[in-house]
């Protein structure tokens, strides 16, 4: 499967404030060297942008094409097909609009070069990527980024190389051009107070004129200590065309990208039961290999191909991949952690002070360190010799930060009252690329009133146009706001959460923070709370394998587990095993136990970040959870485009008036910034209400998401069963642009038949609607007249009823004569194009008239052999077909669904495969 939305979506609007506002003064006052109302590119500097693609208008050193066409024959040629995918908007329009920047009101006091408010110090690198590796194809690049809190000085250095520079100061910071070396280069990102840092770093992987599609991806990522565990490795290539792909192989390496040795090939054949493979000619590559663990640690592969660059060959690297190996939690030790933090709660609840709780606990033998909540906070935080972290929450009553404990003392230091830092205002706005919505409440009963759950789940889910999905249909409170509830928030366009949070590890180890547990900010970390009541005998203590089937979808894994499927025949079932992806969270420091249930670091939302998040707004209602930037810079860097929350201990009444007033003003009206009013709680001075990112995301846009699907990936669709995005099935190219949707009857893993769905409303001023498809199937043309009829079908449903696009069935696509089965037939008529879905043959510029009387062929237009393969039989295919409806009934009436949906008729033995392109209303 191929996907790029967590690329570019930090492309773009994204860039415009990274690289953009890293010109302006945190207060909004145009910085060194640009002026008020001055347009800036929005795109990454010498046309690298947030995304690590190249930009097309970008200078010809960076850009690919340019490179391929230049005298040197760096990376070779790249035909138009094999381009970096782009940022268009549906409709053709470029997003990646300038920034103008105009002066804003008055800020309050000057805080020029500083970064984003914070109470310490934290800087993270964005760009070329949000996460701690990257690839890009150009030789040159600027790493950019944030940065929270003031410093005296920013710098970056490179390995190999030892290149260094300055960095200007700034919310929004981006370094000047760093020369790369071909292969991996370690770039530093170093923020200094005083003699005190803060650093983040980057590997960024140079492959001369070439870049995967994907980073590689690993199913499943983990394998318990002392077993051995089947692993799926894929990586897509097919954008760029000049690989060998007979040398695709994958590597076993060290964390710094160092070769310790070759695995086995990739391959893109197809040949699900033996080499993993899903789909054949797709573009993706697979590798299923054994991986034993004999002790706990993490693993790192990456794929390798050979191209050729027209002077000759060089082997080019992905990004590596960790697989974590995990020794297992036992309910024994979970019960035994858990009873000393509750004995901690017990005993403050009691009136035992903080400092003495901290100094019982630091006694403790299960106990490696322990410490107070940052600032002099009320909370404290555990870090078990098991590695296990755990938490006492004890903030008081009626905040977002706690509920009744014992009185702290000494009492509670707040942060001095920062400045009111305004939003960029911009020209342009940001769409979000995702309609779902879904709205998390865990402590529902506890805050009663003061819980803003319900009401904004009211104002997203009442909205028309635009039309939200809202999960689960109304705010998840209490145990509905689970873990599994919480990894799934990236696939959303609205997140909105109500919870207490807290800035708990800022006195661990700095060490052990990285070799634990891969954080690298070496303070304190902002940690929320779910609301999963902690089950230790949930925890599971043997592997377990699944069996994936229509009758059972979810493999029949224990409560708390996920099936991650490694094998599979094609058709009815699949199996792998039984991951308990809770217990691998809280040995690798994502989750924490507590007295209040499972709580959440930023290290869970990173390693469930999935594809990106579709351009979001995240609201994050909690206490502390803009601190000091760490959870920000995590959603941020993985592509949420906007994200508020508190920067202190906040009064929960006044913290739902903030964030209901924010919905209430921009869902379905308008920007982001509209709704958002910074602002300071009158009962905790120094708590503020922040925005950080694009105030100018707008929540009002109707109209329907990727319609192409040249996001890269399903962004804006709900999927079911086999949908996926491709860039080619073998010799099939996309019918425009660089992807294409794809649904199966159950192809490769996937046991189901499947199904893309958005709502949306469709513009007054469009008439009609056109869709492109290509149907597959392995029941061409031997089961041509009989009773397997797989099916494909376009629907539009809206409040004036349901209008079929598309309605083809196996035996309208075969030849009257192509099979016996179809019965004879006297000069067939053929039938127009405009008739399909509908119930004649023949159109008289209104209506679809007449009938056809053949078995078969009622819109035949030719089958030709396919130049893949399916798991059971010879595959025939269509050519490209254009199907074009009215849609003056549904257009300006409301919402409406598009659904687009395979059948399997007859068995499910013979797959369909049917390729979607080119949705367009006009």
């Amino acid at each position: 499967m191929v996907s790029v939305r967590s690329s570019v979506s930090l492309g773009s609007a994204l860039a415009a404030l990274a690289l953009g506002l890293a010109a302006c003064s945190s207060d909004g006052t145009p910085g060194e060297g640009v002026d008020a109302g001055q347009e800036v590119s929005v795109d990454g500097a010498d046309g690298q942008g947030l995304d690590g693609t190249v930009d097309p208008d970008a200078d010809a050193g960076d850009d690919p094409d340019a490179e391929a066409d230049s005298d040197s024959g760096v990376g070779g040629e790249l035909p138009d097909t094999t381009e970096t995918p782009d940022t268009d908007g549906p409709d053709g329009t470029d997003t990646t609009a300038s920034l103008d920047t105009v002066t804003p009101p008055d800020a309050g006091p000057d805080i020029e070069n500083n970064g984003f408010p914070g109470a310490e110090p934290m800087v993270k690198i964005i760009s070329p990527s949000g996460v701690d590796r990257a690839a890009v194809v150009s030789g040159t690049l600027r790493v950019a980024g944030i940065l929270f809190g003031d410093v005296d000085a920013m710098s970056w250095s490179i390995l190999p190389g030892g290149q260094s520079g300055a960095i200007q100061r700034g919310a929004y910071w981006a370094s000047g051009q760093i020369t790369l070396e071909p292969g991996d280069n370690r770039v530093v990102v170093r923020a200094m107070k005083g003699e005190d840092f803060v650093e983040d770093s980057i590997i960024v992987t140079y492959n001369p004129g070439f870049r995967f599609d994907t980073p590689p991806r690993a199913r499943p990522d983990v394998v318990w200590v002392g077993t051995k565990q089947q692993v799926v490795f894929t990586i897509a290539a097919s954008l760029y065309s000049q690989f060998k792909p007979s040398t695709m192989t994958l590597l076993e390496v060290d964390a710094d990208g160092n070769t310790l040795g070759s695995v086995k090939s990739m391959v893109d054949n197809g040949q699900t039961s033996t080499t993993g493979d899903e789909i054949q000619g797709d573009g993706v590559f697979t590798a299923r290999t054994e991986i034993a663990c004999s002790g706990a640690g993490t693993k790192y592969y990456r794929a390798s191909v050979k191209i050729d660059n027209g002077l000759g060959t060089y082997d080019a690297y992905s990004e590596a991949v960790p697989v974590h190996c995990v020794e297992h939690l036992t309910g024994t030790e979970c019960q035994n952690e858990l009873a000393i933090i509750l004995q901690a709660d017990a005993s403050a609840k009691a009136g035992a002070s903080i400092s003495d709780l901290v100094g019982s606990l630091q006694a403790n033998p299960a106990v490696a360190d322990a410490g107070r909540a940052a600032d002099n906070g009320f909370s404290i935080w555990v870090q078990f010799k098991s590695g296990v972290l755990g938490a006492v929450l004890l903030a008081p009553p009626n905040t977002r930060g706690g509920g009744a404990g014992g009185p702290p003392d000494p009492p509670f230091d707040p942060p001095p009252a920062a400045p009111v830092v305004p939003q960029a205002v911009t020209g342009n706005v940001v769409d979000i690329r995702s309609k779902k919505a879904i709205v998390l409440a865990p402590f529902a009963a506890e805050f009663g009133t003061s819980e803003d759950g319900p009401t904004v789940a009211s104002a997203i889910g009442l909205n028309e146009c635009p039309s939200f999905s809202l999960t689960g249909g109304a705010a998840l409170q209490g145990p509905a706001a689970s873990l599994d509830r919480f990894r799934d928030i990236s696939t959303h366009g609205i997140v909105s959460i109500s919870t207490h949070g807290e800035a708990l590890f800022g006195g661990l180890d700095p060490e052990k923070k990285r070799s634990l547990y891969a954080w690298n900010h070496s303070g304190a970390q902002e940690v929320i709370w779910s609301g999963e009541a902690i089950q230790c005998n949930q925890l599971l203590q043997t592997s377990q394998t699944c069996t994936v089937s229509n009758a059972d979808p979810t493999g029949s894994c224990p409560a708390g587990t996920v099936c991650q499927v490694t094998q599979g025949s094609g058709g009815g079932s699949s199996s792998g095993v039984c991951l308990d992806r809770t217990q691998v969270d809280l040995r690798l420091g994502r989750v924490v136990l507590t007295n209040r249930g499972y709580a959440m670091t930023p290290a869970f939302f990173e390693a469930y970040a999935g594809l990106g998040y579709p351009n979001s707004v995240v609201n994050l209602g909690g206490c502390r959870t803009m601190y000091n930037g760490t959870l920000v810079s995590v959603l941020f860097g993985s592509g949420a485009m906007a994200i508020t929350g508190f920067s202190g201990y906040v009064d929960s009444a006044w913290a739902k008036d903030r964030v209901v007033e924010m919905f209430q003003d921009s869902v379905g009206k308008g920007l982001l910034g509209d709704g958002h009013k910074t602002s300071q709680d009158p009962s905790h001075p120094g708590t503020w209400w922040r925005l950080f990112g694009a105030s100018n995301l707008d929540l009002s846009n109707a109209d329907i998401v990727n319609p192409s699907f040249e996001d890269g990936d399903t962004t804006g669709w709900t999927t079911d069963g086999d949908g996926r995005v491709v860039t080619r099935l073998g010799g099939t190219l996309p019918a425009g642009g660089k992807f294409m949707g794809l649904l199966s009857t159950g192809l490769g893993f996937t046991v189901q038949t499947g199904t893309l769905e958005q709502d949306f409303c469709i513009p007054p001023d469009k008439n009609e609607v056109e869709i492109r498809w290509k149907f597959y199937s392995e029941e061409f043309k031997e089961y041509c007249g009989s009773q397997f009829q797989d099916t494909f079908q376009a629907v539009l449903i809206g409040a004036a009823g349901q209008l079929t696009l598309v309605d083809v069935k196996v035996d309208n696509l075969c030849g009257y004569t192509d099979w016996p089965a179809c019965g004879s037939c006297v000069n067939p008529e053929s039938c127009d194009y405009e008739c399909m879905g509908g119930s004649g043959c023949t159109f008289n510029g209104t209506t679809c008239e007449g009938s056809f009387s053949c078995k078969c062929g009622k819109f035949y237009s030719g089958l030709d052999q396919s130049d893949v393969s399916f798991d059971q039989a010879g595959v025939w295919t269509t050519q490209w077909q254009s199907t074009i409806k009215n849609v003056k009934p549904l257009a300006g009436a409301g919402k409406v669904t598009l659904r687009l949906f395979a059948t399997d008729k007859g068995d499910s033995v013979f797959d369909t495969v049917i390729l979607v392109d080119e949705i367009r209303f006009r």
